[in-house]
Formats: structure tokens, sequence, C-alpha cells
């Protein structure tokens, strides 16, 4: 599994008062992370061919039938939005290869997409950067979400983790890139 780890740096010294104190700007942070306009030109290229197959994997969940050119019915291929993919495999739920294996891309390479899907977050309660309590929101295998307070696991809808973006609450993010795993090895599993 390949994961990107996203830290938000939420406290600052405040020299007037001798202390670390927690910012509380709202920090805004997407559900699906695309990093393909950040790689360089030959990284792009390797992403080509795996991006189509989760474009092409979008596109049947949807009920769209795959082409070379995109996705037929739906105007460009850009036009797929690619949300809550769980993963490329094919039928029998092994990881599809995206290229021959003859001269092609290897396995770790063919699952590379450069989308990552928000898997975890971390969050802080408390206004001061030495005392209160962190809580964890993790993704389960069947895309709902559960909020982990000590011993109090919490259901969640997605939307809820979307608004933990105000208040300073947000600390770290965990995103795991899609198309790099089969369905059914998430975090909680402690498989990778």
């Amino acid at each position: 599994s390949r994961y990107l780890t996203v830290q938000f740096v939420r406290f600052f010294w405040k020299r007037e008062s001798n202390q670390k104190a927690k910012i509380l700007r709202k920090v805004d942070y997407p559900l699906e992370l695309d990093v393909y306009d950040l790689c360089s030109d030959d990284l792009r290229k390797r992403l080509e061919t795996p991006r189509q197959v989760l474009r092409d994997e979008e596109g049947k969940k949807l009920g769209l039938k795959a082409s070379k050119d995109g996705v037929d019915g739906a105007g460009s291929k850009d036009d797929v939005k690619m949300s809550n993919v769980e993963g490329s495999s094919n039928v029998s739920g092994e990881p599809s290869n995206a290229t021959s294996q003859e001269g092609g891309p290897s396995d770790r390479e063919t699952h590379m997409t450069g989308v990552y899907d928000l898997v975890a977050v971390l969050t802080h309660k408390g206004r001061s950067a030495d005392s209160g309590h962190y809580v964890a929101w993790v993704k389960q295998e069947s895309g709902k979400w559960i909020e982990y307070d000590d011993d109090n696991p919490i259901a969640q809808r997605e939307e809820d983790i979307t608004k933990l973006s105000g208040g300073g609450k947000i600390g770290i993010l965990l995103a795991r890139m899609m198309g790099s795993v089969c369905p059914g090895t998430y975090l909680q599993t402690g498989k990778s």
C-alpha cells in the first residue's frame, strides 16, 4: 500500500506570552487528492495507463462502457469523477494489471495512479498545545467512517469528516493511493 501523510502544523510559539498556541484557522481538505499536476513529466507518463484503468473501473461502477479514448457516454475522459474507488481489481478480486507483463512497468508501478483517497484523520480537542485530547477518524472497508474517541467508537457520515476542517481540530490526514491495493486491505485490519 502507498500512503501519503499530511501533517498540519497547528501550533505556533507566541513570543509575547512565551507559550505554544493553537492556530484556529479553518483548513479545508479534499476526500480525494489528485497529485498528477505536481508530478514530473516522466512520472506523469508512467501514471497514464494506471489512471486510465482507474477511470475505466469507475466507469464500470457507474454503468458506462469503457473505451480506449476514455468512457463512452460521459463526454471527455476527465468528466468521470473518481470517488469512492476501493482499488483496481479484476472480477476475482485480484489486482488488475494495467499493462502487459512483457516489457511493461513492474506490478508496483502498475498500481501508481497519483490519486489518493482519504482513509484517516487525527484531530485534537482542546485549545492548548500542551493539553487536550486526540481523536482518530478512520474510513472502514464499507466506506463508512468511525470516530475513535478512547473506548467509544461512533459511526460518522462522510459529510462529518469534511466538517472537521474548522476550529483548529484537524492535525494529520492519512490518504491511501487509489488503485494501489486490493479491496479489503484497510487500516483497521493491520494488513498492507
